[in-house]
């Protein structure tokens, strides 16, 4: 378990995650370029991401720290950050508060709250690593995911839903932009 203080935008009582970004020093020998907390985003009391790491190109740069310097401006920005980091990767955690969703339709909130069906132009990886979440897809399937699923989200339109009346959600995701979603030779929007 991590021992790392959480940072002061962090909303959920989850234990706070150590981020260990690796680099080289002048001898091309491994050594970490930082391990402080992560800044999270709250678009919500009950729903917070933090962006670990992101990379603006297909294959990272690692000479002279170019994606570690990219990565920065990113986080640093004025700007809000994209949930799909455009032409590139990012690795963030979302942590979910009991009962919520991962955006309310509605309005609503808790059990009552109807979940926002989305879709990104990405390919994606969920992990869950605390809790139990409901993943629904608009075909109208469902399955709850426990601690070591994983999701591979193919750019289809899906909704989370937290199902536990007491405990948060955390999950890790990776996320990749993807080529524009094709099916029946319709493109399908991102909507997120």
């Amino acid at each position: 378990m991590s021992t790392t203080a959480p940072h002061p935008t962090q909303i959920s009582p989850l234990p706070p995650p150590a981020r260990l970004l690796t680099t080289h020093d002048a001898n091309g020998q491994a050594v970490f370029a930082s391990t402080g907390p992560p800044p999270w985003q709250s678009s919500s009391p009950s729903l917070a991401m933090t962006l670990l790491y992101s990379a603006q190109t297909p294959t990272p740069t690692f000479s002279a720290d170019a994606d570690l310097h990219a990565h920065a401006a990113l986080v640093a920005s004025d700007d809000p950050i994209p949930l799909v980091i455009p032409h590139g990767h990012g690795c963030r955690i979302v942590d979910m508060a009991p009962l919520s969703v991962s955006r309310s339709q509605d309005g609503g909130s808790g059990a009552d709250a109807t979940p926002f069906m989305h879709r990104t132009q990405s390919l994606d990886y969920g992990i869950v690593v605390s809790g139990e979440v409901e993943m629904a897809l608009d075909g109208g399937e469902k399955r709850v995911m426990r601690p070591g699923d994983v999701a591979v989200q193919r750019g289809t339109m899906h909704s989370w839903r937290n199902v536990s009346e007491t405990e948060w959600v955390r999950m890790v995701f990776v996320m990749m932009q993807s080529e524009e979603i094709v099916v029946g030779g319709k493109v399908l929007p991102a909507t997120a």
